[in-house]
């Protein structure tokens, strides 16, 4: 019971600090790659939690959003290219820029609502929004900043953390690669040897197969000398130890020393 609370509370304190790597890790990540600010993506997530959604969806609508922008402002193409100019809905700012795919969902967001629930589910769909994101947006861009604000106070990290877990992982991949230099530096003294032992072991083993009679031989010879000398000589000795009365009496101090453990181990279960 007192060693199980320690391993329980590292175990715990080690999915936390994992969690919180891994975790701040790869939502910047995500927020990196769908050019958005890892706050700003939490409050989306949070808003589609909110709403029964995977959080997951935020990062596959985003990135669905950023490639239909871009088929559309780029190679004039894409389902989005013809619903935005039917909903009214600028792809490209003053200057003639591609905007960003959070001000076109937001903007889909108000469409949404005007448009009704069947038109803006056709759209949706066709734009392979998940169910769920449709209804989302269908709240309009009023509701989804109220969502935003109160998932606001919920986010987890900040860029800071984000900051610190890259760090940590930059720092933790320099310590492996420092491990692995100084391993390889006693490898390259010890496999050269171990190779020479090997290369021995194998002339031997050759050397045997090679003069396998004069082997056998040398072998029965060190069998004999054992039988006829060192046996009777060990022999001798265990005789006269066991004659010894010194030899009797440590005996019997050990066996009862022995029992009494054994008794003292009955008593306290």
């Amino acid at each position: 019971k007192t060693i199980a609370a320690p391993i329980a509370g590292a175990f715990a304190a080690s999915e936390l600090f994992n969690s919180y790597v891994n975790g701040a890790t790869a939502l910047d990540r995500l927020s990196q790659s769908l050019g958005m600010d890892i706050e700003r993506l939490q409050e989306w997530q949070g808003a589609a939690r909110s709403a029964g959604v995977d959080a997951e969806e935020v990062g596959n609508i985003f990135r669905d959003m950023n490639d239909y922008i871009t088929d559309a402002t780029r190679f004039d193409s894409g389902p989005l290219k013809e619903i935005a100019a039917q909903l009214g809905i600028s792809l490209t700012d003053v200057n003639g820029a591609a905007r960003n795919s959070e001000a076109v969902l937001l903007d889909l967001a108000d469409a949404f609502q005007t448009v009704g629930a069947q038109e803006a589910t056709g759209y949706g769909m066709q734009l392979s929004f998940d169910p769920g994101m449709i209804a989302l947006l269908q709240q309009g861009r009023d509701a989804l900043e109220e969502l935003f604000r109160e998932q606001r106070e919920l986010g987890i990290y900040t860029k800071q953390d984000a900051e610190i877990a890259k760090t940590f992982n930059r720092e933790l991949g320099d310590l492996w690669q420092s491990m692995k230099a100084g391993s390889a530096i006693v490898l390259r003294m010890i496999v050269p040897a171990m190779t020479k032992m090997i290369d021995w072991i194998e002339r031997g083993v050759k050397f045997m197969r090679e003069h396998e009679k004069f082997v056998e031989m040398f072998f029965v010879g060190i069998a004999t000398a054992i039988s006829a000398f060192a046996l009777p000589a060990l022999a001798r000795l265990a005789k006269a130890t066991l004659t010894n009365p010194f030899t009797v009496l440590i005996a019997g101090i050990t066996a009862l020393i022995l029992v009494l453990e054994d008794l003292y181990v009955w008593m306290n279960g």
